[in-house]
Formats: structure tokens, C-alpha cells, sequence
């Protein structure tokens, strides 16, 4: 393998890497945070607002 072309793989092996760590990453930490507790959490319901028009 030319050594440029490997240069080339490592660094794009590397970024898609990256990028795939910080979805991953963000998926994980916001996950909770949106659904209201962790995935297999017993959920308490709290009483709906009213909302008045």
C-alpha cells in the first residue's frame, strides 16, 4: 500500500471515528434528559397542566 493512501485511511478512519463517538455521546447523555428518566425506569405520571385558552 502507498504510504500516502495509508496516511489517508488512517485519517479518515479517524474522523468518521470521532464523529461517530460524539453522536454516540450526545445520544447517550440526552436521551434521559428528553424521555423523562432512564431507558427501564418505572415512570411516575404527574398530574397534565391546564392549559386555559
Amino acid at each position: 500500500m502507498h504510504p500516502s493512501l495509508k496516511q489517508f485511511i488512517t485519517r479518515y478512519v479517524a474522523v468518521i471515528g470521532a464523529a461517530l463517538f460524539t453522536v454516540v455521546v450526545v445520544a447517550f447523555l440526552t436521551t434521559p434528559y428528553n424521555s423523562g428518566g432512564h431507558p427501564g425506569e418505572v415512570r411516575i405520571t404527574a398530574a397534565q397542566p391546564t392549559h386555559f385558552s
